[in-house]
């Protein structure tokens, strides 16, 4: 029978590359653990293109990429109808309302609007810690990690970069559209601040690479104290 499914266990520490071979119709994968400890992981560049992580919760699922134990199985469906009490503005933030299948009555607040979108990268997350964005794909020959801000409206993107990587081989780029502003660093360095202006439909990417050689030091990118700020 063709594997749509698996669960794998939280302490896992690694995939061999053989593992998923012709698994191409691997669709779920539920891993009994946190985001963070996924990305301690080695090879997971080898699960099939078509399989996306869920994360384990106890609690409710209502963000994206979450998924429980419902009736002795593995589930990511949350069955709920949200009735806006308040639209969100630039200025404020808006609420909901609704009915959860697990919890109940909900309330959440609608997060204000953004002249900004964040995309991080589905396979080797980006991890923030106390405002310390930490690349992923630790331990992970040739993996990528990227991360990327597009805006609707001028804005200044304030933050300091360093990598702690094999020299030469694992470097973090960093770009406004096509333009190089850190042309893959690699090594120990210090951090380096940089302020980037960006205009409507401009997109600023950060992306940490890697070779299948070897790995040294802390093996990611660093980004701290990142701010975006709207140019008024």
């Amino acid at each position: 029978p063709k594997i749509t499914s698996i669960i794998i266990d939280k302490n896992l520490t690694s995939i061999n590359y053989n593992s998923f071979t012709n698994c191409n119709t691997l669709t779920h994968i539920y891993f009994k653990g946190l985001q963070e400890e996924w990305s301690n992981v080695s090879g997971r560049n080898y699960l099939p293109a078509t399989a996306n992580v869920y994360f384990y919760t106890e609690g409710c699922i209502h963000e994206d990429g979450l998924w429980r134990f419902v009736d002795g199985k593995p589930s990511t469906e949350l069955t709920i109808e949200w009735i806006t009490d308040k639209e969100p503005t630039y200025e404020e933030a808006g609420q909901r309302h609704g009915t959860c299948s697990v919890c109940g009555e909900v309330t959440e607040e609608i997060p204000k609007l953004e002249h900004y979108i964040i995309t991080n990268d589905a396979t080797n997350p980006w991890t923030e810690t106390e405002g310390l964005l930490t690349s992923g794909g630790k331990g992970v020959n040739n993996a990528v990690s990227t991360y990327t801000i597009t805006t609707d409206a001028a804005i200044n993107v304030t933050f300091e970069y360093k990598v702690s990587s094999e020299k030469y081989c694992d470097k973090l780029t960093i770009k406004k559209g096509t333009e190089v502003l850190v042309n893959g660093i690699s090594g120990s360095t210090e951090y380096q601040a940089l302020t980037v202006t960006l205009q409507a439909g401009e997109v600023l990417t950060f992306t940490y690479s890697k070779d299948g050689s070897g790995n040294t030091g802390d093996d990611c990118a660093y980004i701290k104290d990142l701010t975006i700020t709207v140019v008024e």
